[in-house]
């Protein structure tokens, strides 16, 4: 954390730490200068009302602040990152009609910014298959947020996915080179085995491809022991769609984690999904 603060406080010099490290970043940049610039690297964000929207709400943010599930899956699906079925209901008369709508069985799971890992706090629950069965996860996640004072936006019904490859998509952000998309093993695994790659905000499918073909994620979705390809096709798109996003609004995101995205056999859902905004222009780099 030192080092990120030292790094955050001179973005424009960058910091290395052993001489290898060094020898690498001037190949690459020597390399890179060898290549012609992709039109995507230089091209002026997208200016939307959406856009528009977050800038102004960002502006009076004294801080990272993150938006809860469903107000961050709205920005996800504006940039046509696939998500499941679901409804933010108040009601347990609310969440048996969106859960017939859907289709059992079901998830569901409280909403609330102030919980952003919800599966750690008890409150995602999962295959619901009956109307007994909502109901009484229903009453569950209120007595539980009560416990965790957590003021709750609604809950959430959720067409529950099964199968597939969980993976980890994001933007994070480096104090030197801004925000920058990420892909790797989901779930648990992401933490244990930290299988992730990066690729520049803009990225193209050949650059998304090769995200993948350097972690063991991309080796579990094109088929590993006998085991079912996954739409890598899906994947890819998901990839570019949220270096769109990254280009867009990189001056007011902080970080997106959708953990897990599954790959299926045929699509993929971004099963959860965290954004965190920034006060534009709060330090280091970003794209704007």
């Amino acid at each position: 954390e030192y080092g990120r603060t030292v790094r955050a406080q001179i973005p424009h010099v960058p910091v290395m730490r052993d001489i290898e490290r060094t020898l690498r970043v001037m190949r690459a940049l020597a390399a890179a200068g060898t290549r012609p610039i992709r039109a995507a690297a230089v091209s002026a964000p997208t200016d939307s009302d959406l856009v528009r929207i977050l800038r102004a709400r960002t502006a009076c943010l004294k801080g990272p602040t993150a938006l809860n599930e469903v107000e961050s899956k709205l920005l996800l699906r504006a940039y046509d990152i696939p998500l499941p079925r679901e409804y933010l209901v108040n009601t347990a008369a609310e969440a048996l009609d969106a859960a017939r709508r859907i289709g059992f069985p079901v998830v569901l799971k409280a909403v609330s910014a102030a919980i952003p890992h919800k599966s750690d706090a008890g409150l995602v629950m999962l295959n619901l298959r009956d109307d007994a069965a909502v109901r009484s996860a229903f009453a569950q996640l209120g007595e539980r947020s009560k416990t965790l004072n957590a003021k709750l936006d609604g809950i959430l019904v959720a067409q529950q996915v099964s199968g597939g490859t969980e993976c980890v998509l994001g933007i994070s952000r480096d104090p030197e080179m801004g925000p920058v998309v990420m892909f790797g093993l989901g779930g648990v695994w992401v933490e244990l085995f930290k299988d992730v790659s990066f690729a520049p905000a803009g990225l193209d499918r050949a650059e998304a491809l090769a995200m993948l073909k350097a972690t063991r994620a991309g080796r579990l979705i094109d088929g590993f022991r006998g085991s079912k390809p996954g739409d890598r096709n899906a994947l890819l798109d998901a990839l570019v769609n949220l270096g769109r996003l990254a280009l867009d609004l990189g001056d007011v995101i902080d970080a997106v984690d959708i953990n897990p995205f599954l790959v299926c056999e045929q699509g993929g859902f971004a099963l959860d999904g965290l954004v965190v905004l920034r006060p534009p222009g709060s330090g280091g780099p970003g794209y704007n």
